[in-house]
C-alpha cells in the first residue's frame, strides 16, 4: 500500500485540515507628533494550519501567537480567529495549481506590500 493509499483510507476524523487563521496583537506605541500622547497599533497575521482538529489547531495558532506577540513584550491583546477551508475551495486551487493557472513564485514577496484605500488621497 502506497503513503496515499493508506493516508486516503484513514477515517475522515483522523485526515488534515486546513485552517485559516487570523492573528491579531495590539500594543501601545508613542504618537509620532505628539511624545507625550499614545496610539494603538494593530498587527494582523494570516496563517493557514494544517491540522486534524480544530482544537490541535486552536493550540498550533496560540503557540503562533504566543511567538509573535509575547506578551512580556508589551502586548496588550492577543486574539484569533479560526476558520475551516472548505473541501471545495482546496479542490479549486488544486484544480488550478494542476491546469499551470497559479503562479509558482506569487509569494515570493521581499517585504509585506503596504497600501491604503483612503479615498481621499
Amino acid at each position: 500500500m502506497t503513503p496515499e493509499q493508506a493516508f486516503a483510507s484513514l477515517p475522515e476524523d483522523d485526515k488534515i485540515k486546513l485552517y485559516l487563521v487570523s492573528l491579531l496583537g495590539l500594543i501601545e506605541a508613542p504618537s509620532p507628533t505628539d511624545p507625550t500622547k499614545k496610539y494603538a497599533v494593530h498587527v494582523h497575521h494570516p496563517e493557514v494550519i494544517e491540522a486534524p482538529s480544530l482544537e490541535i489547531a486552536k493550540h498550533l495558532a496560540c503557540q503562533k501567537l504566543n511567538e509573535l506577540y509575547p506578551s512580556t513584550k508589551g502586548w496588550l491583546s492577543r486574539t484569533g480567529t479560526i476558520d475551516v477551508i472548505p473541501s471545495k475551495t482546496i479542490a479549486q486551487i488544486a484544480q488550478y495549481w494542476q491546469a499551470g493557472f497559479l503562479a509558482n513564485n506569487a509569494l515570493e514577496i521581499p517585504k509585506p506590500v503596504e497600501f491604503k484605500c483612503d479615498s481621499n488621497e
